[in-house]
């Protein structure tokens, strides 16, 4: 079942065993854990990490840091803080904004 967000969250959130759909703000570091799934359409501000067996389809904005350890990210919006690629699948599509 997805959950979705529409208003503001303050404090780190874990995505685990969930899909989370995102059209407000999370103002705080979100872990995105094994098998969840992060559908960000609104924004971060903080830090996104990606562990084995996490996806994270970024379309909307982050002020942090996005780090993928070993999972899926797509991103199609903006990155503001640093992309770091350590491991897993990350792409980059036409439009998307990261800071180098």
């Amino acid at each position: 079942m997805t959950k979705t967000i529409y208003s503001k969250v303050t404090g780190n959130c874990r995505i685990r065993n969930e899909e989370l759909d995102v059209y407000g703000m999370i103002a705080g570091n979100v872990l995105v854990a094994s098998n969840g799934v992060l559908n960000l359409h609104g924004m971060v501000s903080g830090n996104i990490l990606v562990e084995e067996g996490g996806t994270v389809i970024l379309r909307g904005m982050v002020t942090g840091n996005v780090t993928n350890s070993g999972g899926k990210l797509e991103i199609f919006g903006m990155v503001t803080g640093h992309l770091h690629k350590k491991a897993g699948e990350t792409k980059l599509h036409k439009g998307s904004v990261v800071n180098p």
